[in-house]
């Protein structure tokens, strides 16, 4: 991914890092190999304590999860963000006020980053940020990052999202962002979890219709479409997914699932550009193993989607997200 110009993030101030974990962010940035899976066995020798945080590139403060370390050292070390693309897809859609749904939140980089974005202009009122991460380790850091974070709205919800309600195993790897509720390795850890449904949670008023739902849970997807269908049907949220070899560990193609949702609402489906141009033709039809993408699924009309790719490139040429002028408008969305 390219990722946006801008001064040199790594250096800036306001992480509270222990000397192992610096030692960590630096051999991530230099090492020739291994820079993922050094961080991470210097992180399993660590106990999380408190006052070790970084600093993301608009402000936010993630309290750090030795478990994961090797996340931390990749934001430090990619201009102190993540999945710049994404973020800014989401950032495109969202207007002050919404709710965002951030399923798989992983470390809350996405529900903490759009939370300090929204909260950190003056006169923007915020969004509120469902996250939902079920790995306990990964949701004390949430918890214990929002109130270091004022002006974050964040309810932080320890639960599987799924088309059921009741208990599912959890198959734990290597590193976080590979937990799947299908084992992606052998010899893999479980660990037994609530399940839980989008449509029950809204339709009890347990939390608000969204606006936007970013998801992002290793081919667990379909699930959890499933499991919202009448909140998609209703309220038609704008969709930002990951689509790659995970959805054959499930039994499902890219077109079973794009097919679901445009029968469940008139979803069209865009890639989204990973140099951070915006969005481009996607075929429903490609392999999503030969051709991952990450995926705008969208009822919106050419010319809003056209002014979110205009904010996209202009954020991008910046390196920073600035909530101004947001498409798209009220008249283009369902309330």
């Amino acid at each position: 991914m390219t990722m946006p110009p801008g001064p040199d993030h790594r250096n800036a101030s306001g992480d509270s890092l222990s000397a192992a974990m610096r030692a960590a962010v630096f051999l991530n940035r230099y090492l020739p190999r291994g820079k993922g899976a050094v961080p991470r066995w210097i992180g399993g020798w660590l106990r999380r304590e408190a006052g070790h945080s970084i600093v993301t590139r608009h402000g936010a403060k993630l309290v750090v999860e030795p478990s994961s370390l090797d996340v931390y050292a990749c934001i430090v070390n990619s201009g102190r963000t993540w999945n710049w693309h994404v973020l800014t897809a989401c950032a495109a859609f969202l207007r002050p006020g919404d709710t965002f749904l951030d399923i798989g939140a992983n470390i809350g980089f996405m529900s903490l980053e759009l939370a300090r974005v929204f909260s950190s202009q003056p006169g923007v009122p915020g969004i509120r940020v469902v996250a939902f991460e079920p790995l306990p380790p990964l949701v004390a850091a949430i918890r214990e990052s929002v109130p270091i974070n004022p002006g974050a709205t964040i309810d932080v919800r320890e639960e599987i999202v799924s088309d059921s309600t009741g208990t599912m195993d959890l198959f734990l790897g290597s590193h976080s962002i590979h937990a799947s509720t299908r084992a992606r390795e052998e010899g893999s850890r479980t660990l037994r979890l609530p399940t839980v449904r989008v449509d029950d949670l809204v339709e009890s008023g347990e939390i608000p219709p969204p606006h936007v739902i970013k998801i992002d849970v290793e081919g667990g997807e379909f699930a959890a479409f499933r499991g919202a269908e009448a909140t998609l049907r209703r309220y038609q949220p704008q969709i930002i997914f990951e689509s790659d070899e995970n959805t054959a560990r499930f039994g499902y193609t890219r077109r079973d699932l794009c097919g679901y949702l445009a029968g469940v609402a008139p979803y069209r489906f865009l890639n989204i550009n990973p140099d951070g141009t915006g969005f481009s033709a996607l075929s429903p039809d490609s392999d999503a193993s030969a051709d991952p993408a990450d995926i705008l699924a969208t009822t919106l009309p050419e010319p809003a989607i056209a002014a979110a790719s205009d904010s996209i490139r202009h954020w991008t040429r910046s390196g920073r997200i600035v909530p101004a002028a947001f498409a798209p408008s009220p008249g283009d969305r369902i309330s």
